[in-house]
């Protein structure tokens, strides 16, 4: 595999690991509906908007999946737990389902009941609620 030393390599990359995810967990439900993004990310592993800031190939507004620059360093496991962990909100945008709450910052137990369903170990953060995820 060739080196990722560039934005561009390493979107494409991200790209390929949150298509499998995709396909695995949400059966293909979020093609097409997300745009990656690295962007440092103070205190998160990564985000995503709750309204569609971009616009992908086909002129289609997308939301913002960003994987946080600081911590791409991580073994490329937990950062696949990153993009499941943002993929279960997208999921949960798509479906109508309040999964945060205090303007996006707390997780509930639906944000639980969804990432647990997609194979993330979920513990409880005493402030942020349901958010710590790491691979299973």
């Amino acid at each position: 595999m060739k080196a990722l030393q560039t934005y561009n390599r390493s979107v494409q990359y991200l790209n390929k690991v949150m298509k499998l995810i995709d396909a695995d967990y949400f059966n293909g439900e979020l093609n097409g509906v997300y745009t990656i993004t690295i962007q440092s990310t103070l205190g998160a592993y990564g985000h995503v908007t709750t309204s569609k800031v971009w616009k992908n190939e086909r002129g289609e507004a997308t939301y913002e999946l960003n994987v946080g620059a600081d911590y791409l360093s991580r073994p490329i496991e937990n950062i696949s737990a990153t993009l499941l962990h943002e993929g279960c909100h997208i999921y949960a945008m798509l479906h109508g389902i309040k999964d945060v709450s205090n303007r996006g910052i707390y997780h509930n137990a639906k944000f639980k009941a969804l990432a647990e369903a997609r194979d993330l170990i979920v513990s409880r953060h005493e402030k942020y609620g349901w958010t710590i995820t790491e691979p299973s």
